[in-house]
């Protein structure tokens, strides 16, 4: 099984893993080959195209993660009220 075919099956089983997320979009092998090879116009093309999905991913990740404390926070308070 394909690592890119393991990762799509993981997002559709838990689509809110962000790690299939970050390995699927990143490609990692061709990032690091892109980025040994900077001189080279269509690697050049390739990391900023990276560069640009990670960018989109630490955006989501940042309003995941901001939603997530969110609701703990309501949480909390629920369970701090009922121990009064």
């Amino acid at each position: 099984m394909s690592r890119a075919f393991a990762d799509n099956k993981v997002i559709e089983l838990d689509p809110t893993l962000a790690r299939a997320y970050l390995r699927k979009v990143l490609r990692l092998e061709e990032y690091s080959t892109a980025k040994a090879t900077p001189n080279d116009t269509k690697f050049k093309r390739m990391i900023a195209e990276f560069n640009l999905h990670i960018a989109g991913l630490i955006h989501v990740l940042s309003i995941w993660q901001l939603n997530l404390l969110k609701k703990l926070q309501g949480i909390s308070k629920v369970a701090s009220s009922g121990n009064k």
